[in-house]
């Protein structure tokens, strides 16, 4: 996943905004999949067909990524890769963690 992170594409975290901001990977995208309606128009620009999206949320037994994955994938967005680990094996490998 951190190849991924620091190689190309957009990361994007499903997970909700308060989680978001006590810490996310860096660089990465809010879109919660339960706001995805509300929210998906001010991520678009970020997005491309042609790119990869790298979708993370929670932990390992979190569905969010899963979730949101299909929403993109149903709009067209066929390079998606989700990162099962999440945010919390991501932190507890001692990778970068941004925070507000």
């Amino acid at each position: 996943f951190r190849e991924i992170v620091d190689s190309h594409g957009v990361v994007i975290d499903a997970r909700t905004a308060a989680d978001y901001r006590e810490g996310r990977v860096p660089g990465a995208i809010l879109l919660d999949y339960y706001e995805f309606r509300r929210s998906f128009d001010s991520v678009a620009p970020y997005l491309d067909f042609e790119n990869e999206i790298t979708i993370y949320c929670s932990g390992p037994v979190c569905e969010d990524s899963e979730l949101l994955a299909r929403e993109l994938f149903a709009r067209g967005y066929t390079k998606i890769l989700v990162f099962n680990g999440g945010f919390e094996v991501w932190e507890e490998a001692g990778m970068p963690v941004e925070r507000e």
